[in-house]
């Protein structure tokens, strides 16, 4: 009888070679894992400042449609979330005193700055525009 040569006819892989292909694969989803959570931070980050910018852009319009812009400011909390808002109407010159193509015409600048509580600092969103009206003589 012939001595088998076992070296031939080996099969299989060895403990060694388990052991690296588990440690490379481990590795890998670990990986993917960080990047699957580093997608959900941003998503959660993008849901933040679209609501912001849905809630200033609320605020703008009533600003623009239904506030008196005599100059001032307003401010409050959004209900039922952690989002606050503040506006701000300033008057604005629309040319230098000598030319009077706008002496009928008064702007105000509109600005809405809506903040809420980030990851150890406060974010925010802010919007400005510009709003003209008819001049109000004394």
């Amino acid at each position: 009888m012939r001595k088998k040569d076992f070296k031939t006819h080996r099969r299989g892989f060895t403990l060694l070679e388990v052991m690296v292909a588990l440690a490379i694969l481990g590795m890998g989803l670990v990986l993917v894992m960080q990047l699957f959570a580093g997608g959900l931070r941003s998503v959660k980050v993008s849901e933040e400042y679209t609501m912001a910018l849905l809630y200033a852009r609320q605020k703008m319009e009533e600003a623009v449609f239904y506030e008196n812009q005599e100059g001032g400011a307003g401010s409050g909390v959004i209900e039922g979330t952690d989002y606050t808002w503040e506006t701000e109407v300033l008057p604005h010159p629309l040319s230098d005193e000598e030319d009077d193509r706008y002496a009928n015409v008064q702007a105000h600048v509109l600005k809405v700055r809506v903040k809420w509580p980030g990851l150890g600092r406060q974010k925010y969103v802010e919007l400005s525009t510009l709003k003209t009206s008819p001049a109000v003589n004394p």
